[in-house]
């Protein structure tokens, strides 16, 4: 991850199969996994502690009541997924004491929690958390619980700079869960997937087309 700072906003972006841990100003540890970002100016931890975020980005947050943590998507917290093409946001507290606030609604989650929120649907869902799944890539690994193989595709995207291609459309919505470690290759992430789901492939180059 490159670290910038221009017109006094510090800037950390993370590239294709890229981590970063950084410290913030306040204390608070962050962990920005693959394709994410996130920025703050010279006011944070002073005045405020507002950061901008996009991706999946995993906050160890000092306590500092009288200044809560403000995310930019508007929901503040500890732990947040928000890729811009992805639908959902999703807020998945692991301890501590978070807020999650959006226009008039305002929540309290409790630990072990995760809020949904459908950027489509602008509705607000519940589910209880796998912790592993949340915070598994930041020891390398890559933990699924129960998502859709379109989810899934992306997410490789991101790790392993490639293109899914697919030339047949109803198995985005097949449903798959499993962990695999950093260092394994796409080929056998791919072949795994192949061996317990309907899913066929070939991969050419940078491409993978599923059948």
């Amino acid at each position: 991850g490159d670290k910038e700072t221009y017109s006094k906003v510090t800037k950390v972006e993370t590239g294709v199969g890229e981590r970063s841990k950084v410290s913030l100003p306040d204390g608070s540890v962050v962990w920005v996994n693959a394709c994410s970002s996130i920025s703050y100016d010279e006011s944070f931890g002073k005045e405020n502690r507002t950061i901008r975020m996009r991706g999946e980005v995993f906050f160890d947050v000092e306590k500092d009541p009288s200044k809560p943590l403000y995310y930019y998507n508007q929901i503040k917290g500890h732990n947040v997924y928000a890729f811009d093409e992805e639908d959902e946001i999703s807020l998945a507290l692991i301890e501590g004491t978070v807020t999650a606030e959006k226009g008039s609604y305002m929540e309290k989650l409790r630990p072990g929690e995760v809020l949904v929120y459908n950027k489509t649907q602008a509705k607000i869902t519940h589910k209880k958390l796998i912790s592993s799944s949340y915070t598994a890539w930041r020891y390398g690994e890559m933990f699924f619980d129960k998502m859709t193989f379109e989810d899934l595709t992306r997410r490789l995207e991101r790790n392993f700079n490639v293109k899914f291609k697919f030339e047949n459309q109803k198995i985005k919505k097949e449903s798959f869960g499993g962990s695999f470690r950093k260092y394994e290759s796409l080929e056998t992430i791919m072949r795994v997937i192949s061996t317990s789901t309907p899913v066929k492939y070939r991969i050419e180059k940078d491409t993978v087309y599923i059948k």
